[in-house]
């Protein structure tokens, strides 16, 4: 057999062994893999990592603890659990520099599987990480019964330090120094100071007894952004002498009240009420949204005689598909509520059979939460938002939706849906006959509640306080049923409620009146502890109570005013940035230390004469809710029911927070209902003076600036010439584009209050005003910047400014006006030509003049002439002598 032959049998041979070795082991590989798929079934290595960012990162500034689980949660099923499941059960074991240990435990994922947690490192140094999974096994659903193991992560590494300049910069925009709208660029991050929205016709947590809103500056000046008639105002005049048209509540049959919610830069108001004759019953005139920044009405929605109650922004973050805020408008008049698209104002779903009696806040993720109780019975229970839209969207069978997850993204159901569907949880309380809601509550933290019982060892009656915790997360939420009836509370709670302190006996004053003893607000201190207060009126001072304890922990000092007894009951005592705020009918903003109840300072808005009863103005009470920003604190004059003619003289100051000093006042009356809001920036409110929305705010200009442009020659002084204009939308309002036919002028601060009074308010012209300050500056023909002088413009907003170039040649001409707290600034540019000196004559080749050239020879020749008969007489004379 040759060589060949027996190479292609051994071949054959080899192959014959490779094919049967390959079909042994693929028959393994079948065995193996069945072998597999049946463990695997049940039990799933897991892997988990773990990382943090920035590193290093500065000592107090946060670090990010990105915590990953390589598998991917399963789905999961019956719908009333999440589509997706997430992993729990995670802990991070935190190794600090000094080598103690911190464990933060009970984490989860999201429904992609990773999570992260917020650490700030106290300490320069190295710090470790390492996170472990518990494992669990998958509840319901395709994957009902696997198992997924422990594990545990690779420790990671990060650093803190004290030195800036190892910190990796990270892109900041500066706030705004030049005009601008919403919407806010969403990477302008540290622009979120002004965007905090105005929600409930207060600020942001409905049924709160305070305006405080701590997300806007200012504004710091009485600059009107513009005017808009709202009601029917100002003088009726005729027979009715100087009376002005009515305003307020009662009595008329109307209700025009101004009540704003506000969000990204449009406004969303109630249009004025009215009330039929027979039943009192009230007629809403709908609501309609204006955009703030163009005064135009985007759209008006009056189709279900309805009203706003609160604008939701409600944010979600846990969710697979979305994350980020959404809006809602809500109407909860009466048993039937309706929410509205704020883009476009449609409806879009029907609430009906909807309790009564509920004390309604905000969650931590903007929930709208409506507390029930039930003292007598023994109950607390609380509604949810949320947890109603998820428990609609699975009756419409939504199967991606879930049952209540407060970070998860919701489908808004259109159609009409019952309120049952929205109860969350039931909790048992303390038997308490007569338990209800106080005026001030702590959102999100605890529900204080209150009830009158009977006096016992003193001839004073008392007042019973109790706080219960409300935290998120404190209570389990009700399994959701086919039916769609939720948890519907009419027994007693299915959970225990957690107490936190009481029920406390405060003795009060028995004044007849329904306020007595009542907590009138609650807030917190600079470093974070709750507190309320309750003003026991015939005291003149206000007691402070922790809202850890509910024991009293401070008494303000007496007020000086007799007046100052009406303070309390009428929403003139305010939180906010960490004091306590007082005003009422004796004319006095009062700020007061919360720890110890210190007077800090006092504004008084200065006495009225015989133009009230009080010999002062009455400021900020009767639901007017007067409002404090971040630094500043708005009052307005108001009363309940004030008399007609009005008084004269009314105003809205402007008082900073911290030292009590004025910073602007301007024209207005107000009356019940009436709150001011402050966004943006802005302070809008209603002016019952003429009836009139007012906007204020730091409002754009325009500069512009001019030279001749003939000629210049060298050594001229050139005349340089512009204006600085009020660009706001208020300056081309009909009246005033009438009166100021050339453009609004600006005008410098200290004259802004006598200006926007004379502008927008019938007051006469101010005498001696004063314009702005207006920077010139010039690049020369080398390209040399520098600025040339300041002057100021005019009131007509004109300016003038003589300058004698110094150099040949073209020069560019800026004008700059670097704005004021009433404008943003603004610039303009121009430019002119110096010509060249006449050129002079060389020393070697002069040009003769007519001297030269005619009279200096002529003399010469003549001067000449007589030299020489002088000499020939001399000559004549000696040749005579002998």
């Amino acid at each position: 057999m040759s060589n060949k032959f027996l190479k292609i049998v051994q071949a054959k041979k080899s192959l014959y062994t490779i094919a049967l070795l390959t079909l042994l082991t693929l028959s393994m590989f079948a065995v193996f893999t069945t072998t597999l798929k049946a463990d695997d079934r049940y039990n799933h290595t897991t892997y988990i990592y773990v990382a943090a960012a920035p590193n290093p990162q500065l000592v107090g500034e946060v670090v990010y603890i990105t915590y990953i689980i390589a598998n991917v949660p399963p789905s999961v099923y019956p719908v009333d659990t999440p589509r997706y499941f997430w992993w729990s059960g995670i802990t991070l074991t935190i190794t600090y520099p000094d080598g103690s240990v911190k464990n933060i435990t009970k984490l989860e994922t999201s429904y992609a599987g990773a999570g992260t947690y917020v650490f700030t490192p106290q300490e320069p140094g190295n710090y470790s990480v390492v996170a472990s999974y518990a494992g669990e096994t998958i509840p319901s659903g395709p994957s009902a019964g696997i198992n997924y193991g422990p594990s545990t992560s690779p420790a990671t590494t990060f650093r803190a330090t004290d030195g800036p300049s190892e910190i990796q910069s990270i892109i900041s925009y500066p706030l705004p120094e030049e005009y601008w709208t919403f919407p806010i660029e969403a990477q302008n991050h540290q622009w979120y100071i002004y965007a905090g929205g105005w929600l409930a016709g207060r600020f942001a947590e409905a049924g709160v007894q305070n305006a405080y809103n701590p997300y806007t500056r200012g504004p710091y000046s009485s600059h009107v952004m513009w005017s808009r008639t709202w009601t029917i105002g100002g003088l009726v005049g005729g027979e009715r002498s100087n009376e002005q048209y009515q305003f307020g509540r009662w009595p008329g049959g109307s209700d025009q009240y101004f009540s704003p919610f506000i969000s990204n830069g449009i406004m969303y108001v109630n249009r004025p009420q009215y009330y039929t004759t027979s039943t009192a019953a009230t007629q809403r005139a709908g609501f309609e949204a204006i955009d703030l920044a163009t005064n135009e009405v985007l759209w008006t929605q009056t189709d279900y005689n309805n009203s706003l109650s609160y604008l939701q922004r409600f944010s979600f973050s846990k969710s697979t598909m979305a994350t980020g805020t959404t809006e809602l408008l809500w109407d909860t008049a009466g048993t039937t509520w309706r929410t509205f698209d704020p883009l476009t104002g449609q409806l879009l779903q029907t609430i009906t059979g909807v309790a009564s009696g509920g004390r309604v806040t905000f969650g931590p993720d903007g929930e709208l939460l409506i507390y029930y109780i039930n003292g007598a019975s023994g109950w607390l229970a609380c509604w949810n938002s949320t947890y109603f839209e998820c428990a609609i969207a699975q009756s419409a069978g939504y199967t991606y939706s879930w049952l209540y997850d407060p970070n998860s993204v919701y489908i808004v159901s259109q159609g009409t849906w019952n309120f049952s569907l929205g109860y969350m949880w039931n909790i048992t309380i303390p038997q308490i006959r007569g338990l209800g809601f106080t005026a001030g509550t702590l959102p999100n933290d605890r529900l204080i509640c209150s009830a009158s019982i009977a006096a016992t060892d003193t001839t004073e009656p008392l007042n019973q306080l109790i706080a219960f915790d409300i935290s998120p997360g404190q209570y389990k939420a009700a399994p959701y049923n086919a039916q769609g009836l939720g948890a519907i509370q009419s027994t007693t709670g299915n959970q225990a409620a957690k107490v936190l302190w009481g029920p406390n006996n405060i003795t009060v004053f028995s004044d007849g009146g329904s306020y007595a003893g009542r907590v009138e607000a609650a807030g917190y201190t600079d470093e974070g502890m709750p507190v309320f207060a309750i003003y026991p009126h015939q005291t003149l001072s206000i007691d402070i109570y922790s809202g850890l304890t509910g024991q009293k922990v401070a008494t303000t000092d007496r007020f000086s005013n007799a007046f100052a007894i009406f303070a309390g009951a009428s929403n003139n005592l305010q939180i906010g940035d960490g004091r306590l705020f007082s005003c009422g009918y004796d004319g006095v903003l009062s700020c007061f230390n919360l720890t110890t109840g210190k007077l800090i300072w006092e504004y008084y808005v200065g006495g009225a004469g015989e133009n009230t009863a009080y010999g002062t103005w009455p400021i900020g009470g009767s639901y007017s809710y007067y409002t404090i920003t971040s630094d500043v604190v708005y009052i307005g004059a108001n009363e309940h029911s004030p008399n007609n003619p009005t008084w004269l003289g009314g105003k809205i100051w402007a008082v900073n927070s911290t030292d009590g000093m004025l910073l602007w006042k301007i024209d207005s009356i107000q009356t019940e209902t009436q709150p001011m809001a402050a966004y943006g920036n802005q302070l809008i409110y209603l002016n019952y003076y003429d009836g009139k929305i007012y906007n204020i705010g730091r409002g754009p200009s325009a500069t512009t600036v001019s030279v001749p442009q003939t000629q210049i020659s060298a050594g001229e002084a050139v005349m340089i010439m512009g204006t600085v204009m009020d660009m706001s939308l208020g300056a081309s309002q009909t009246e005033q584009a009438g009166r100021f036919p050339n453009g609004l002028p600006c005008i410098s601060d200290a004259n802004m209050d006598e200006w926007m009074n004379y502008v927008y308010m019938q007051k006469p012209r101010p005498s001696d005003l004063t314009g702005v300050i207006v920077t010139l500056s010039v690049i020369d023909v080398n390209n040399n910047s520098r600025v040339i002088g300041t002057t100021a413009s005019d009131g007509d907003g004109f300016f003038s400014y003589a300058w004698t170039p110094d150099i040949d040649g073209k020069y560019t001409l800026y004008a700059t006006f670097a704005g004021s707290l009433s404008y943003f600034p603004s610039r303009a540019v121009s430019a002119f030509n110096v010509g060249s000196a006449p050129p002079t004559q060389s020393s070697a080749d002069p040009t003769p003049s007519i001297a030269d050239q005619y009279f200096i020879p002529a003399i010469a020749g003549i001067i000449a002439a007589i030299a020489i008969v002088i000499i020939l007489q001399a000559l004549v004379l000696l040749k005579k002598r002998p």
